[in-house]
């Protein structure tokens, strides 16, 4: 009963036996959505033994599985609704805790500056990390890189940092961004005399989750200074529906009710430059 009954308090799951109709709503496991196409678990769907199952009461409406604790005690979570409580957890404690450096004034203390992430790793670790210099792999599952001065062009150099949770418990709609958190660092070189000298000129980190959303997208920017970010968003046909403008660092949330359900990009401009672009799933 407990279980159950935290699926309903933590992570906002449906009952899957008929509860009344008072208590029917679109939700992670509950659905009057037919089209496969727009099923929010359609990447479950035909696995697991996930499908579309009409109450018996009120057949508009429907669960993803049979025999899932949500229905039954002494069943097991079915794939969707575990997916959920994932998505909750998340929603609490995204993996990345810290990195470094945090500072965006500093001079390499030698020929090389080490970055780093600390993570909270899921058990088993399924935290996927890559690590880029100006677009080139520089590591890959692993938790510091080490960038030299020698590694650096002229003008603005770029570290990216990505953590994406790549769990088999998870069937993204959009597997590139789901569960990712990116950080970048700009670093610049020039000559001063005969030696050449390497500053951190800035970094930001973001983080926009849950991803499938059904109305609120927290949208997290962490950065060194107070900054002003703006974000527009983009439906499928490449038409701006949506724009906010944000203060950061610290946690926004953006009220997503009035759009339809669908695939949107979302282009986000710190102090008006661009920054990065995420895919947003709207159920």
């Amino acid at each position: 009963i407990a279980l159950h009954e935290l699926g309903h308090s933590f992570a906002d799951l449906k009952d899957e036996y008929w509860a009344g109709a008072q208590y029917a709503a679109e939700a992670k496991n509950m659905t009057q959505e037919t089209n496969l196409q727009n099923l929010r678990w359609r990447n479950w769907y035909g696995d697991e033994e996930i499908g579309l199952y009409a109450h018996a009461e009120s057949p508009t409406w429907y669960r993803p599985h049979e025999y899932c604790l949500m229905r039954y005690l002494g069943e097991i979570l079915c794939a969707v609704c575990r997916q959920g409580i994932i998505e909750s957890i998340y929603d609490l404690a995204p993996p990345v805790k810290a990195y470094e450096p945090i500072t965006s004034d500093i001079d390499l203390p030698s020929d090389s500056l080490v970055f780093k992430l600390d993570l909270t790793y899921p058990e088993p670790n399924t935290l996927h990390r890559t690590w880029h210099l100006n677009g080139t792999l520089i590591g890959e599952d692993v938790d510091s890189v080490v960038v030299r001065a020698s590694d650096l062009v002229g003008g603005v150099n770029t570290v990216l940092a990505t953590v994406t949770d790549i769990s088999s418990w998870l069937r993204p709609l959009d597997s590139d961004t789901y569960h990712q958190t990116e950080i970048e660092w700009n670093l610049t070189r020039w000559a001063l005399g005969t030696e050449p000298q390497t500053k951190l000129l800035n970094h930001a980190a973001i983080s926009i989750y849950p991803n499938p959303v059904h109305d609120k997208l927290n949208v997290q920017i962490q950065g060194d200074d107070p900054g002003e970010s703006f974000i527009a968003l983009y439906d499928a046909q490449g038409r701006q529906v949506q724009t906010f403008i944000l203060e950061y660092p610290g946690n926004q949330i953006l009220d997503l009710t009035e759009l339809e359900s669908g695939l949107y990009v979302a282009r986000i401009y710190l102090e008006g430059e661009y920054f990065s672009s995420r895919r947003i799933i709207k159920y």
